[in-house]
Order: C-alpha cells, then structure tokens, then sequence
C-alpha cells in the first residue's frame, strides 16, 4: 500500500480508499470482510456520507454510517482508521429518489449533516470532512468560516471540497490564507 501525508493529519493516508456508497444491512457480513480485509491489506481511509447506503431493494437510504458503526464497534479500530465524510449532498429521500435539483449548500446545512454523521457513526469526530457539492451563490467566506468553525471544535480534523469549479477553490484558498 502507498500513503500520502495531508497537513493537520498524523495518520497514513492511503491512496486507495474504501468507498462506502453502496453499503447496506443486506450485506453486513460481506461488506465486514471486505473492510477487514482492506485493513489487512494497509488501507487506512474509510469515505461514507450522509446519503451513501440503500438497503437491497433500493429503499432507504443514509444506511452506510449505521453499518460502519456496527464495524467499528466490533472490531475497536475506528481511532486507527482516517474516516472521511462529506456533507451538501443532495437530498435522496428514504425511498431512494435523488434530488439534485435541490442545493444543500449553506453554513447550517453543513452543521447539520455534521452532526447527523457523527450520530450515525458514533465517531466523536472525522479526519477529513469534505463538501460533496458547491453553490456558487453562497459565499465561499460563509461555507469555509463555517468549516473552520468545526475544526476549532475538535469535530473534525481537516476539511476540503468536491466537485467544485476551479474559481470556488482558488477564492476558498485566497480565503482561507488571508484568514491564516
């Protein structure tokens, strides 16, 4: 396994990581094998979401975090591993439905998928927290203060974006320098 180094992180990153979307109650036992095995293997970085996870009809989703939970607490390594999760997906209802239509993109939005995964999780905090999507009409000074916000409170470690334009991550950045 090949690892990377992020700033503010003192774990191995590894540069394969377990993505979480499709996990679901369904295939507890194999999805605990394949993580095992993941671990074995060197693997360090676990990705999920607030809206990864369908049960094996394709109803209800949000499972993945609950089914993580249950992993780590049976096998007590969740302070091993770097657990990163994302926030602003767009909405996908219990039934399945996606809703990209509509944006998710706002400082409380943030917050509340924060606390709604380390509920789910039971993490007392993740590595690495990044934002699944942007919205060009809320300022990039309001979604990072936000960010780092939840940095000083210890509930997450350290913080980044996705699926964002290139302009949004250069003024993030410009920011995030001129506030320090």
């Amino acid at each position: 396994m090949e690892y990377i180094n992020i700033k503010g992180l003192d774990k191995p990153i590894s540069k394969l990581i377990m993505g979480t979307a499709w996990f679901n109650p369904a295939f507890e036992e194999e999805i605990f094998t394949m993580l095992d095995q993941y671990v074995a293997a060197g693997g360090t970085v676990i990705d999920t979401g607030r809206f990864y996870g369908a049960n094996k009809d394709g109803e209800h989703a949000c499972e993945s975090e609950r089914v993580l939970k249950k992993w780590f607490d049976s096998r007590n390594n969740r302070d091993q591993l770097v657990i990163m999760d994302k926030a602003c997906h767009p909405i996908i209802t219990p039934e399945g439905c996606h809703h990209p239509e509509y944006w998710r993109v706002k400082p409380d939005t943030i917050t509340d998928d924060l606390h709604y995964s380390l509920l789910h999780t039971w993490c007392d905090h993740f590595d690495i927290y990044l934002l699944h999507r942007d919205d060009p009409s809320v300022p990039v000074n309001e979604i990072m203060d936000r960010l780092e916000q939840h940095r000083q409170e210890g509930l997450i470690t350290t913080y980044g974006v996705s699926n964002w334009e290139l302009d949004r991550v250069q003024a993030a950045v410009e920011y995030c320098q001129q506030m320090g």
